[in-house]
């Protein structure tokens, strides 16, 4: 049985930066892999502990890993805090995005660039906001983090990461530091939208209570209401409707409101609410002339569209056409609902 070697040794030096696969070098994937030991055998035969083959670099590796005796050992052999990886990533960004604290602490303590950002944009702040490790967001915004640069695709803001996700502590401080609750991004869409399509009530609350309008409009007219109407969370509408400035009947790019949208979708419990509320019209078109009753027809959704008639106290003229000139019977015999078809016979005249 042979002894490791710790010690400077030529047969070991041959080959130390030779690469051998993603991972870089041999002490980039011994990093990678918590190899502690070979780390300091590679340290100990000379690897430059700085090599970035194949953008990956031993204390981006190790940092992305979670391994920190080996950050901790690299950084106290010279390893550049701020070196930068494959797509941008740094050590503090692969650490934050894993949520490591503990890593995270090491690498400021070192001087890590808190506001270092990877190819899209993305900061370490905005990449721990949008996993919800708020501990790591305290630290990072306690040592200075912007929490005004946009990242990723569409140029969302943390604010944005953080309401996505519904994490409600992370939102806090990051209104707490100062983050616009109503910014937009690319897609012209609030963190109020992020939260309100996600149906997560108590960041829609919050944000609502620190003056989030609920009018804003994305890129395809879309407010926060159609986004909690869309996708069936009854309690986020509900909230939604007690805005005081709230259009209920806002119409999107194609003229569809939070009610056609709703209805189409099935969501039933959201279309009775909405219906409910004295301010709705469920007799507006889109730009195909359908009405929230045809959505819920050609869908086959039989309770919205037991809902919908109900609320027509007058009755559904019979000849009633959309855009194309089709009647409710029309598509009601091309889907083949027979359930549906006995309801709007009852009420049809």
């Amino acid at each position: 049985m042979h002894d490791s070697p710790t010690v400077k040794d030529e047969s070991i030096s041959y080959g130390l930066d030779t690469v051998g696969g993603i991972r870089g070098t041999a002490m980039g994937a011994a990093a990678f892999n918590g190899h502690q030991q070979i780390v300091q055998l590679c340290l100990d035969n000379d690897a430059d502990v700085n090599d970035n083959t194949n953008g990956s670099a031993a204390l981006v590796n190790a940092s992305l890993m979670g391994h920190k005796e080996i950050v901790q050992l690299l950084l106290e052999n010279g390893a550049d805090v701020n070196i930068t990886g494959i797509f941008g990533l740094t050590p503090i960004l692969a650490a934050s995005a894993r949520g490591d604290i503990e890593v995270v602490k090491l690498l400021l303590k070192n001087g890590a660039d808190v506001d270092t950002e990877f190819s899209d944009g993305s900061t370490p702040v905005f990449t721990a906001s949008a996993a919800g490790y708020s501990e790591v967001v305290k630290l990072l915004l306690e040592n200075g983090a912007n929490v005004d640069i946009p990242g990723g695709d569409n140029g969302s803001m943390p604010m944005h990461a953080a309401s996505r996700g519904g994490y409600i502590e992370v939102v806090k401080l990051l209104l707490e530091k100062g983050a616009d609750g109503a910014v937009t991004d690319r897609r012209v869409r609030t963190p109020l939208h992020e939260a309100s399509s996600g149906g997560y009530i108590e960041v829609v609350k919050l944000l609502v209570e620190k003056g989030a309008g609920a009018t804003a409009t994305d890129y395809y007219g879309w407010t926060p209401m159609h986004e909690a109407s869309f996708q069936g969370y009854t309690e986020a509408v509900r909230l939604l409707l007690q805005i005081p400035d709230v259009n209920v009947n806002s119409p999107d790019k194609y003229s569809r409101t939070p009610l056609f949208v709703a209805s189409r979708s099935g969501h039933h419990a959201v279309v009775q609410l909405l219906l409910d509320d004295s301010r709705t019209s469920s007799a507006s078109t889109d730009w195909y002339g359908s009405t929230p009753l045809f959505a819920a027809v050609k869908n086959g959704h039989l309770e919205a569209v037991e809902m919908l008639l109900a609320h027509e106290a007058s009755g559904i003229p019979t000849q009633v056409q959309d855009g194309f000139g089709r009647t409710l019977q029309w598509w009601v015999h091309r889907t083949g609902n027979c359930e549906i078809m006995e309801l709007l016979e009852k009420h049809t005249g």
